[in-house]
């Protein structure tokens, strides 16, 4: 009688089927794989951020251009920009913004065709935004990304004492009087904590009008990879070190951080 022949076990030991080592071995490769991918890819994602974030600043810089010229020169302020003098409780609201919305980035807005996205760095949290969130959808809106402020430490000090040289009313800067517009600090990369104001200073004033501070808190100076984005009063961004920025000179329009290079 002829015997039936059993097919091969294609599950049996020998079989071609991984082990466990096997297994095992393909998992730690990957892994080892993915610790070598994941640092080069992070960088390269920072890497685009900052570079975003550079284009960014450059429209906004644009903006600052287009805004002077149509507005006698003047660079616009922090907050208050009714006027290029004070505020409306000075009379003087010879500007076309209305409280509340008349801080420098609702200003720039319509310089950028409404464009909020331009005020978020992509290195930020997405839920940082300046402003009223009702009608936030409204192209009117001043319901804004926060990621960038202005340097308030060109502007003179709001209110203060009559006999304090320093503590003059806040007035807009005229550009035409700054010496070196290239060399001016306008907006910069603002820090990721939890102040959400339009502005940031990097000094304090003493009572007889003296520097006594230089501090970087609410500056976002190592956002970029141990580098921060600058936009200057003419209109161009540059990325910077923190020790390449913030020298101090006061001119006849007031104090400005510039850098020297």
């Amino acid at each position: 009688m002829q015997k039936t022949r059993r097919p091969n076990n294609p599950r049996r030991p020998g079989s071609g089927a991984f082990t466990l080592v096997e297994l095992l071995v393909v998992i730690g490769i990957i892994a080892l794989l993915i610790s070598i991918l994941m640092p080069a890819l992070s960088k390269a994602r920072e890497q685009a951020n900052a570079v975003k974030c550079m284009s960014n600043q450059r429209n906004l810089g644009n903006a600052l251009v287009l805004f002077t010229q149509e507005h006698q020169g003047f660079l616009p302020k922090a907050w208050f920009n009714d006027g290029p003098i004070g505020s409306g409780i000075s009379g003087k609201m010879t500007w076309e913004y209305r409280f509340p919305r008349y801080g420098w980035d609702y200003l720039l807005l319509g310089y950028v065709g409404k464009n909020r996205e331009l005020f978020r760095c992509p290195s930020d949290d997405p839920g940082r935004f300046r402003g009223d969130p009702t009608n936030a959808a409204s192209p009117e809106s001043d319901y804004i990304p926060a990621s960038y402020r202005m340097n308030i430490s060109n502007q003179h000090v709001f209110g203060g004492r009559p006999d304090n040289p320093v503590d003059r009313p806040l007035f807009a800067t005229k550009l035409s009087r700054l010496k070196h517009s290239s060399k001016a600090i306008v907006l910069f990369d603002g820090a990721n904590n939890a102040a959400l104001w339009h502005h940031a200073a990097t000094w304090e004033v003493s009572p007889d009008g003296l520097v006594t501070k230089i501090y970087k808190v609410n500056v976002g100076w190592k956002k970029h990879r141990g580098r921060a984005n600058y936009t200057f009063a003419d209109g161009h961004a540059e990325s910077l070190l923190w020790e390449d920025t913030w020298q101090f000179v006061e001119t006849d329009e007031g104090m400005w951080h510039q850098f020297s290079k």
